[in-house]
């Protein structure tokens, strides 16, 4: 009969406590996982319990099974770092891919003497895309006393100014093209003995990013989001 691998003992409640509480990286002693594992050890002596801990984590089937709990928080982690990367890149595209006119709308008035003005109205706030709010930074909203005059008959009434301003459509491209290397400021080419040099500012950069339609700078982004996905992976 083949002999049991001991590394593949079973542990008790308390070893695989012992364990999840050593593979925590705010604990610093084996002492310290033996004390929250083992309710009886707050009684013992330091001495005891630092004996009884390195026993403990002497044996096989408990290395081993700590050393599977850290790989485990490891791979937590990165999975964790990957999402909040996902998480700000979405942001970037959310200010990214905004524009003014998903905000506010000009209409075309008359005037005083019948002269066409346009004025500029903002949307209403609850008809605005979760997306479009995302790239709003603040909004102000004030009362103003107008008067007028109708009929000959001069009177006063209430408007509201509204002031908003947008979150940095420039500083979130800049963001996005610098995470995924798009802007390159020197390009040196080797070639028999000779180089040649190529430049793409950063300007033209943006000049060519705004030329493309919204659908255009949509496409782009998710394609760029899902080659980091797979970079993460």
């Amino acid at each position: 009969m083949a002999k049991k691998d001991p590394k593949m003992r079973k542990l008790s409640a308390q070893q695989r406590k012992a364990v999840e509480e050593r593979a925590k990286p705010d604990c610093q002693t084996n002492a310290e996982a033996v004390r929250a594992a083992y309710p009886k050890s707050l009684k013992w002596k330091n001495t005891t319990v630092g004996n009884f801990a390195s026993d403990l984590f002497k044996k096989p089937h408990i290395m081993y099974a700590l050393e599977k709990e850290m790989d485990k928080l490891r791979s937590k982690g990165r999975n964790k770092t990957a999402l909040s990367a996902q998480r700000v890149i979405k942001e970037f595209q959310y200010i990214a891919l905004a524009a003014i006119t998903d905000v506010v709308q000009y209409e075309k008035r008359k005037g005083r003497g019948g002269v066409e003005i346009y004025v500029m109205t903002m949307t209403d706030y609850d008809k605005l895309t979760e997306d479009t709010k995302r790239a709003i930074k603040k909004i102000k909203i004030r009362s103003k006393p107008v008067k007028s005059e109708e009929s000959g008959e001069e009177t006063w009434h209430e408007i509201q100014e509204v002031e908003f301003e947008m979150y940095s459509k420039q500083q979130a491209l800049d963001s996005l093209a610098k995470y995924f290397d798009l802007y390159v400021e020197k390009l040196e080419v080797h070639h028999t003995g000779t180089v040649g040099v190529v430049h793409t500012t950063i300007q033209e950069m943006r000049t060519l990013f705004d030329a493309m339609t919204p659908e255009e700078r949509a496409g782009h982004l998710d394609k760029l989001t899902k080659d980091m996905e797979v970079i993460d992976e």
